[in-house]
């Protein structure tokens, strides 16, 4: 069982790499260097581009409650809280919160980022995409 589960876990890690690697080269050939992003995986984000992020704002009282609206909150703020920390972009991967409690629905983190205002797509790369944030 730890074997299978292991390998499955190191699949998805290669998936997951190659993915981002892909979106990055995008970013790092078309976005100014001093741009800054809401990226799930920030840290990722600077050790392929160099470019600074912040990770979406989640608050641990929903998840004290086991509230999915109140996690999903988090996520319908993201506009509003990339203009008050100063970001430009969001590096947005479907499969981010791909195993969080309450936002792992992927159909439901969908049709929150479809639904918020403000977001513009300037480019799809290996399923990442990247979203400008409007003032």
């Amino acid at each position: 069982q730890t074997w299978t589960y292991v390998a499955g876990l190191l699949a998805n890690s290669r998936l997951d790499r190659d993915r981002l690697a892909c979106a990055a080269r995008w970013v790092e050939a078309n976005i100014p260097p001093d741009q800054q992003f809401l990226a799930y995986r920030d840290a990722d984000l600077f050790l392929y581009t160099g470019r600074h992020g912040v990770r979406p704002l989640r608050l641990p009282q929903p998840y004290y409650r086991l509230d999915r609206n109140g996690a999903e909150a988090a996520l319908r703020d993201i506009p509003d809280y990339a203009r008050r920390a100063g970001l430009d972009y969001l590096f947005w991967d479907p499969e981010d919160f791909r195993n969080d409690p309450l936002l792992g629905d992927p159909r439901r983190r969908e049709e929150i980022i479809a639904g918020l205002p403000g977001l513009i797509l300037e480019h799809e790369a290996c399923g990442v995409r990247v979203y400008r944030l409007t003032p």
